[in-house]
């Protein structure tokens, strides 16, 4: 709406009505209620992305209030805009679809888990209760055995009063007794290992890592997948001090690790990083009288998805600012000073710099830097933009393909072997060199140093390409600047030859209506340029033209032919004159007429001169047949003085001017 914006202030309220009612929405949807539902990063990103374009739209009112709405539908029209309009759409989708599916899997995981649970519950109570009915019934057959045992004794002892015969039965009826009650011990234990062995298999299944340990850190239990963590299997693990392993791996280790006392249960929850495979884990830590139970969860891959949309949300920050950078800059000077100091203004972007490269030499040659590799391209070997070992970097390479390249990582890099050492000694372990063209042509090498490798991912370069595509942007807007200046004075010293050419000069549109006279027209004419202008050059007809030279003048022009003849024309007082014009067509891009040019001489008095040269020859030639007849005459009737008469001849042919048909007619 630039246009309605540049008529009506009451357009710009509404758009910022409604760019703050979504505030309000994101402000609401950032509560911590909220929050439950919602992925906090997700909705920073979705309000990152609305900033940006409230930043874009306040540019775009501020040029349609100062009446520049064309330049503000330019921008609107810009993939800048549509990135930004797709990019929210895009995560408005994302984060419906993303609560829409946590609701899905929450209710899934809740069905499944009490599923699971109760399917658990159902078997351990029966388990339980096998066991419970199992062991009432081994000791009530025991408790039976015993009392019969008892009586049997009873009837023993009076059976080995009475005879010792029975009593050796009795003691080998005792001995099977004693083998039946160790075979049920066996299964009991049987049945003990079993249960033990489910348990643990059920560890197994689960992902994360599960410790158990006694109330001094020693471990007396492992998951099966704690060899990921130590580098050891669960059997290995047992017995061995918790402590003195975690400290091997964390660096935090033993200061966050709690006391196990006799007080009730307590749960410790912090993260770490693993020290020897670099991954994020969470740990939480049940601690009771008895021991802890300790629980590892991999966290590695949320961080880096949070470590990425911090990244993402840095370089949008970092485009917002460059195309501030860009829009206010006045020459390229200020515009590659101020976009390096921005750069290193970020975290992991320690050092950029702008250059250009000499045509004859191939070299590159600082232009602006900033941030800590000061002092890195005086050291480092020439970066050179030959094919050669020094052009082979990313800034030669940028420079000849006029394509950005990168190296994700300094150390091992080969295209970085020249410059590799001075550039880790600085903490470069990424970089980046974007091509900055103008017309096409690279005209200079934009290059950032990241402190991180591995940095560039294919959304971070797209980001930094349309930076330089907005900084080429900019180059073309001051090469334009630069191209009109040269323009208007080239026009300048066009219109000051003009303005004191000596030939009248008449500028009209298609329609032959006149835009422009000079000084020369409005002193022949008397007519100034004001009542000039606007006027048809039918204005100067005298009636003395034909109407057929005239057709013939606009059939020629009019084909775009150039014109050229003399015209008799009549001044603003009504008096006469002639002048010798060439009028041409001028044609526009389209190869369509857009105006016509008349450059006009006066011949007023060439014309004057030559009627009266006519008059003076027609007086000549009469009275030179005058003359051939009294010669004639003086031939027949005085032959005697002929010579005298013929000298005569000579003497008055040598008086009469010479030129044009005279002359031929004399001859």
């Amino acid at each position: 709406k630039p246009y309605l914006i540049a008529s009506n202030a009451k357009v710009t309220d509404e758009i910022l009505g409604g760019y703050l009612i979504a505030n309000e929405v994101l402000d609401s949807l950032k509560k911590p209620i909220n929050l439950k539902f919602f992925n906090e990063n997700e909705i920073i990103l979705l309000d990152s992305f609305l900033n940006e374009k409230i930043k874009l739209s306040s540019s775009l009112i501020f040029l349609s209030k100062n009446n520049y709405p064309d330049s503000a539908i330019s921008i609107l029209n810009g993939s800048k805009d549509k990135e930004i309009v797709f990019g929210f759409i895009g995560q408005y989708n994302f984060v419906y679809k993303g609560i829409k599916d946590r609701l899905h899997k929450l209710q899934d995981d809740h069905i499944s888990q009490a599923r699971t649970l109760y399917l658990l519950l159902i078997s351990l109570l029966t388990c339980v209760f096998c066991f419970i009915v199992y062991t009432l019934h081994r000791l009530n057959n025991q408790i039976k055995l015993k009392n019969k045992l008892i009586q049997q004794n009873i009837v023993y002892s009076d059976m080995i009063n009475k005879n010792i015969s029975d009593l050796e039965k009795s003691q080998e009826q005792v001995v099977r007794l004693a083998d039946s009650l160790e075979k049920t011990n066996k299964v009991l234990e049987q049945d003990l290992i079993v249960q033990t062995a489910i348990i643990k298999d059920v560890f197994k299944r689960i992902k994360d890592v599960i410790i158990g340990t006694d109330q001094y850190y020693n471990i007396i239990y492992a998951s099966g997948h704690v060899n990921s963590i130590f580098g050891l299997d669960e059997n290995q693990l047992e017995g061995k001090s918790f402590e003195k392993l975690f400290d091997e791996i964390s660096l935090c280790a033993k200061s966050k690790l709690p006391k196990i006392t006799n007080e009730e249960q307590r749960v410790w929850n912090f993260e770490f990083l693993h020290l020897r495979t670099l991954k994020w884990f969470e740990v939480n830590i049940y601690t009771s009288e008895q021991g802890s139970s300790i629980y590892f969860s991999d966290k590695t891959e949320s961080k880096q998805n949070l470590e990425e949309i911090i990244k993402s949300k840095e370089m949008y920050e970092f485009i917002s600012k460059a195309n501030e950078i860009t829009l206010h800059a006045k020459t390229p000077d200020e515009l590659y000073s101020k976009i390096c100091e921005m750069a290193v203004g970020f975290d992991d972007i320690i050092f950029s710099w702008v250059g250009k490269v000499n045509d004859e030499s191939k070299k590159v040659i600082l232009l602006h830097s900033a941030g800590k590799g000061q002092g890195y391209l005086d050291v480092v070997k020439i970066i050179s933009t030959a094919n050669q070992p020094e052009g082979e970097g990313p800034a030669g390479r940028a420079y000849r393909e006029g394509n950005y390249c990168y190296s994700n990582d300094i150390e091992n890099d080969p295209i970085m072997t020249v410059w590799k050492d001075e550039a880790l000694k600085r903490g470069f372990r990424s970089g980046i060199a974007l091509p900055l063209k103008t017309n096409e042509i690279v005209v200079a090498i934009f290059v950032l140093y990241i402190s991180k490798p591995f940095y560039f991912t294919d959304e971070q370069i797209e980001l930094l390409v349309n930076v330089s595509e907005n900084i080429n942007f900019a180059l073309q807007a001051f090469y334009i600047v630069e191209q009109k200046k040269g323009v208007e004075r080239e026009l300048k010293k066009v219109l000051k030859a003009i303005e004191q050419s000596h030939a009248s000069i008449v500028i009209t549109d298609d329609r032959g209506n006149i835009e422009y006279v000079n000084p020369a027209f409005s002193k022949l004419t008397s007519y100034s340029f004001e009542e000039a202008i606007g006027q048809n050059p039918r204005i100067l007809k005298s009636g003395h033209t034909s109407e057929g030279e005239y057709e013939d003048l606009w059939g020629k022009i009019t084909q775009n032919t150039e014109w050229s003849g003399e015209l008799c024309n009549k001044k603003k007082n009504g008096e006469l004159y002639w002048e010798y014009a060439v009028i041409s067509p001028v044609l526009n891009s389209k190869g369509k007429v857009s105006n016509y040019i008349a450059v006009k001489e006066d011949i007023t008095e060439k014309k004057i001169l030559a009627v009266e040269q006519k008059k003076i020859t027609q007086d000549l030639l009469k009275r030179n047949r005058d003359l051939e007849q009294f010669s004639y005459i003086l031939s027949h009737n005085i032959r005697g003085p002929l010579s005298n008469i013929l000298g005569l001849k000579e003497i008055l042919l040598k008086r009469i001017p010479t030129g044009g048909d005279e002359h031929m007619l004399l001859e």
